[in-house]
């Protein structure tokens, strides 16, 4: 069976269920909304084993800690994990055919692209140190594909990011418990960061870079797909598509430029005010 969990804040998540036969919107950071008319579906992420109190560090990860933690998965199920507004552009007839054909770990994730540095470079010293101190082979791989700052090694195209996979029981099993057991512990290092909401997920921000860490740590079989955005308009999707090609970020001066002279005075609910 595949399951595809959805990561929401209350959004409609009605557009993935086209061709797909068990989407499971997941409600992340519940627990921090006051007004419960916020929340659309059962699947919430502050019950059982729950993180949703510190979801404005662990973005959409509160949700995916919540599965890991919470549902128990047959063998033969294969897991996936979206946004509300993105997954990856494939199939459940494609996804069948590739686990079937496929040996055991077997990853499918979005194609690499370039990761910028991290606005809060000192975060991702710390990240490095735990990687080292700890998690060698994991290390290792990380110094092959990013910078200390996070930042993608000579602008190569080395992360698979936005937390958007498909995998089977036992993939999904070794990749939470790596990523928890680092997470957890940058996270008592480094606390909770007064920042604004943006910038203050930096656990998310770290997710998305270790997914690639993982796979190559790991030697995955791994198919790339491209990323399907929901609702948003061509200069959009063309902006987001030049920001990953060309390595930049919401904050490098020019990604603020052409998204003034895009968007002068038409600044509306999307992806650049999330």
């Amino acid at each position: 069976m595949i399951y595809l969990y959805v990561s929401t804040f209350g959004q409609d998540t009605s557009w993935i269920k086209a061709g797909k036969k068990n989407v499971c919107p997941i409600e992340v950071g519940a627990c921090c909304r006051k007004n419960n008319e916020s929340i659309h579906y059962e699947l919430r992420d502050d019950i059982g084993y729950s993180i949703s109190k510190d979801n404005p560090l662990w973005g959409e990860l509160s949700g995916l800690y919540w599965i890991w933690k919470n549902v128990d998965f047959n063998d033969n199920d294969i897991i996936g994990f979206c946004h509300y507004n993105k997954r990856l552009d494939i199939s459940d007839q494609q996804i069948e055919k590739f686990f079937k054909e496929s040996k055991s770990n077997s990853w499918i994730v979005c194609s690499p692209s370039v990761a910028p540095p991290h606005t809060y470079p000192e975060d991702m010293l710390v990240l490095e140190q735990i990687l080292k101190e700890r998690f060698t082979d994991y290390y290792k791989s990380w110094k092959k594909l990013y910078h200390s700052n996070g930042a993608s090694k000579d602008g190569k195209h080395t992360c698979s990011g936005g937390e958007l996979f498909y995998t089977d029981k036992t993939g999904f099993e070794q990749y939470c418990k790596f990523l928890f057991d680092v997470l957890f512990e940058v996270k008592d290092r480094i606390g909770d960061v007064e920042r604004e909401p943006y910038h203050r997920r930096y656990l998310a921000f770290m997710g998305e870079r270790l997914l690639s860490v993982f796979l190559i740590t790991n030697s995955v079989n791994s198919k790339h797909v491209i990323i399907y955005f929901n609702n948003i308009s061509f200069v959009r999707k063309f902006l987001r598509k030049m920001s990953y090609i060309l390595g930049l970020n919401r904050d490098s001066k020019w990604f603020i430029k052409l998204r003034k002279l895009l968007f002068a005075d038409k600044q509306t609910s999307s992806y650049l005010n999330q």
